[in-house]
């Protein structure tokens, strides 16, 4: 699996440099192919981004705000997962997003919870 890795990140790497067409083809091939090899052995990617994190399948590795998605979703999937069968292989690791700061909904549980400031010493 680390070396899928590595292609996806050459592939990566070659489009943000504008490294030659022929090499980026290419590693999409070998990395296609790898894929395909998996996918026949029953080894799938784990669907992650976009969806709700599962820590069956998910392993988080951060938490960052965001204002459209729901907290608790998958934002970015820094390494996918895969399966093998029904079996996890290797869990996607993923950041997941949390209540985005001075919100409404945060300003007003923050409101309706009362202060624990208490003088008693």
């Amino acid at each position: 699996l680390s070396v899928l890795d590595n292609l996806h990140r050459a592939i990566e790497a070659a489009e943000t440099t504008g490294a030659t067409e022929g090499l980026l083809e290419g590693v999409r091939m070998v990395a296609d192919q790898l894929e395909e090899t998996l996918k026949a052995h029953h080894c799938i990617p784990i669907e992650a981004a976009g969806l709700p994190f599962d820590p069956n399948v998910h392993e988080a590795i951060a938490e960052h705000p965001h204002e459209e998605l729901p907290p608790g979703t998958v934002a970015h999937v820094a390494r996918r997962g895969f399966k093998l069968h029904d079996r996890v292989v290797r869990p996607s690791q993923v950041i997941v997003t949390k209540r985005a700061e001075g919100s409404e909904e945060s300003n007003e549980t923050a409101r309706e919870e009362p202060s624990d400031q208490s003088t008693s010493r």
